[in-house]
C-alpha cells in the first residue's frame, strides 16, 4: 500500500482517460482541462501533457517554449544563442505533437521562413493534415521531413471561399510528394481528394508501403491497375467524380480485362451507379471482409444496365469473388433513394456469410421477410426506413428478424406505418440486446394499453433485450423510451416467477420447493 498522500496510478490508464477528455468538444474547454490536469500531480503530468500536445494546428506554442525566440513586427524570430537546457525542453514537448493541421489561418505565417530550418522540428509527427494545398510551400517543407510520419490527409478545399486552380494546386502536390517520399518513404495511410492527375499518380506509385489509400476525382482504368499495383493496399476508399466517357462494362469481352487487388481487406467506393458496376466487375483477388458502395443517380447516357439491375450486379460480383470471406456489408442509395431488390438480389445475398449489413436507403415492407431468411447469420442489422405495404402486417417485419435471424444483437429500424401488434404463436430465444426503432405516425404516451401491448409483444420475441431507443428527434421518442420501461419491468417479473421453479443443489440433497407436492420437505 502506498504511503499516505501518494498516487500509484497505472500510465495506460490515466492516458486514456485524458485521451477521451481531448476529444470532447469543445475543444479549448478540453485543453484547459488539460492543462489543470497537468498541474495536479506528478501521476497527472506526462499523461496530460501528452494529451493537450498532441495535435496542434500550429507550432507557435512550441517556438514560444524557446527565450530566444522572439516576436519583431508580428514576426517570431531568433534573438541570441540557444543554450542546451532550453533545447532539451523543447525537444521534450516537440516529441509530443504526433499530429499537425497545416491551416489556411495558422499563426504559422508569422514565423520567419528561416527557423524552419534552423531548428529540429517534430521529430515524432505521425499524421499530417492539410487542407490547403498552397499550404504546402517550400517554408513548410521541413516541419513533415521525418521518417516517422505513418499518415498523411491532402483535403484540399472543397468549399467555395476561395477560387480553385488544379493546375497551381499541382505545382505545390508534386514537388512536395517528391520530397515526402525520399524523407519518410514509409507512410502507411494517404488520402488525396480533388486532385489525381497522372503525373501526380507516378509519385504516389513510389510509396510502397502503402496500406490504406483514400481519394476522390475523375477515375479512369489505367488509374484503378496504377492502384492494384500497390502491393501492401488493405483499405481504399474512391469517391467518383464524374463519369467514365464510355462505362467499361461496354467494353468488347474479348478484351478480357481485369485487375487484381491482393491484400484488399476493405473497399469503399461512391459514384454513380454504372460506373460503380463496370469498376466492380474488373476487381479480382484479395479477401474483402468489408465492403461500402454509396451509389447517385446514374447521369450517363451511355448506362448499360436500367437502374434495378445495379444492385443486382453488385451483389453477383460479391457472391463470385468474395462470399467466402465477405462479412460486412453498407448500400446505400443516393438521398435514401429506393434500394432495388429482386429474387437475384436476395440469392446473391443468402451465400455470403453476412455478419454485419446497413441497407440506408428504402426497402418496401414486404421484402423483410425475405431478406430476413438471406442473412440467417448477421447479427448487427441496420435498415433506415421500411415503407408502407398493403400485403403485410408491419409487425411481420420485426417477426420476421426474429424468426429467421437467431445470432442478431443489435437491430436498428425505421417504419412508417402505425403499430398494431398482433398475438405471437410463440416465444422466442432469441440473442438481441438492441433495438433501435423509429416511426413516423404518432404514438401517445399515455395510451398505456397499447404501450403495455407493444411491450409484451417485444419482450415475447426477444427475451434478453437490454435496450429500446429511438432517435431524439423522432416523433415517437417519448413512447420507446416508456416502452422500454416496461419491457425491463416484463423481464423482471419474469425472472422472479423462474426463480420459484429453480431447484437448488446444496451438500447433495435436492430441495423441492414445489408446494403442491411435498410442502418444502428435502428430498435425497
Amino acid at each position: 500500500m502506498p504511503p499516505f498522500g501518494t498516487a500509484s496510478l497505472n500510465y495506460d490508464v490515466v492516458a486514456n482517460v485524458f485521451k477521451m477528455i481531448e476529444h470532447i468538444p469543445p475543444s479549448r474547454e478540453s485543453k484547459q482541462v488539460l492543462f489543470r490536469a497537468a498541474l495536479t500531480c506528478k501521476a497527472f503530468q506526462d499523461p496530460a501533457l501528452d494529451a493537450l500536445w498532441r495535435s496542434m494546428d500550429t507550432i507557435v506554442p512550441l517556438l514560444r517554449l524557446l527565450p530566444t525566440i522572439q516576436q519583431v513586427d508580428g514576426i517570431y524570430t531568433i534573438y541570441g544563442d540557444i543554450d542546451d537546457q532550453d533545447m532539451m525542453r523543447f525537444n521534450l514537448y516537440a516529441r509530443r505533437i504526433r499530429t499537425l493541421t497545416l491551416d489556411r489561418n495558422s499563426r504559422d505565417k508569422q514565423v520567419a521562413p528561416f527557423i524552419f530550418t534552423a531548428l529540429p522540428l517534430l521529430p515524432a509527427l505521425q499524421h499530417l493534415i492539410c487542407p490547403f494545398h498552397d499550404r504546402l510551400n517550400a517554408p513548410n517543407t521541413p516541419l513533415v521531413l521525418c521518417s516517422t510520419l505513418q499518415r498523411v490527409d491532402l483535403l484540399g478545399d472543397t468549399s467555395n471561399s476561395y477560387p480553385r486552380d488544379l493546375n497551381n494546386e499541382l505545382l505545390n502536390i508534386i514537388p512536395f510528394m517528391y520530397v515526402l517520399h525520399k524523407k519518410a518513404p514509409g507512410i502507411r495511410h494517404l488520402a488525396l481528394y480533388s486532385q489525381t492527375d497522372p503525373r501526380l499518380w507516378q509519385v504516389i506509385l513510389r510509396f510502397r508501403s502503402l496500406r490504406s489509400l483514400q481519394l476522390s476525382g475523375e477515375l479512369d482504368v489505367v488509374t484503378f491497375k496504377n492502384i492494384a499495383s500497390l502491393p501492401e493496399l488493405q483499405y481504399l476508399n474512391m469517391t467518383m467524380i464524374g463519369t467514365l466517357s464510355l462505362p467499361i462494362s461496354s467494353l468488347p469481352v474479348e478484351n478480357n480485362i481485369s485487375i487484381t487487388f491482393p491484400k484488399l481487406r476493405s473497399l469503399q467506393i461512391t459514384g454513380e451507379g454504372s460506373t460503380i458496376s463496370s469498376y466492380l466487375v474488373l476487381m479480382r483477388g484479395g479477401r474483402l471482409v468489408d465492403i461500402s458502395i454509396t451509389m447517385k443517380p446514374d447521369s450517363s447516357t451511355y448506362a448499360r444496365f436500367p437502374v434495378n439491375g445495379l444492385w443486382e450486379t453488385c451483389l453477383s460480383v460479391m457472391e463470385a469473388q468474395w462470399s467466402s470471406t465477405l462479412r460486412s456489408i453498407r448500400l446505400v442509395a443516393f438521398e435514401e433513394g429506393f434500394i432495388q431488390t429482386s429474387a437475384r438480389f436476395f440469392a446473391s445475398l443468402s451465400k455470403i456469410h453476412l455478419e454485419n449489413l446497413v441497407i440506408a436507403g428504402q426497402m418496401a415492407m414486404d421484402k423483410c421477410p425475405t431478406l430476413a431468411s438471406s442473412i440467417p447469420h448477421v447479427k448487427e442489422l441496420c435498415i433506415s426506413r421500411v415503407t408502407h405495404c398493403q400485403k403485410e402486417e408491419h409487425w411481420d417485419v420485426l417477426m420476421a428478424f426474429a424468426r429467421f435471424c437467431p445470432q442478431l444483437t443489435s437491430l436498428s429500424v425505421k417504419l412508417d406505418m402505425p403499430f398494431s401488434p398482433s398475438p405471437l404463436q410463440r416465444k422466442y430465444s432469441h440473442r438481441l440486446r438492441t433495438l433501435c426503432i423509429a416511426s413516423d405516425d404518432l404514438l401517445d404516451v399515455r395510451n398505456l394499453t397499447h404501450a403495455t401491448d407493444v411491450a409484451q409483444y417485444l419482450e415475447s420475441m426477444f427475451p434478453i433485450l437490454a435496450v429500446i431507443q429511438s432517435t431524439q428527434n423522432s416523433a415517437s421518442w417519448a413512447f420507446w423510451e416508456h416502452v422500454n420501461g416496461l419491457v425491463h419491468k416484463f423481464q423482471a417479473v419474469r425472472q422472479d416467477e423462474r426463480k420459484k421453479h429453480v431447484t437448488p443443489v446444496q451438500d447433495g440433497l435436492v430441495t423441492s420447493y414445489n408446494m403442491k407436492g411435498n410442502n418444502g420437505r428435502k428430498k435425497c
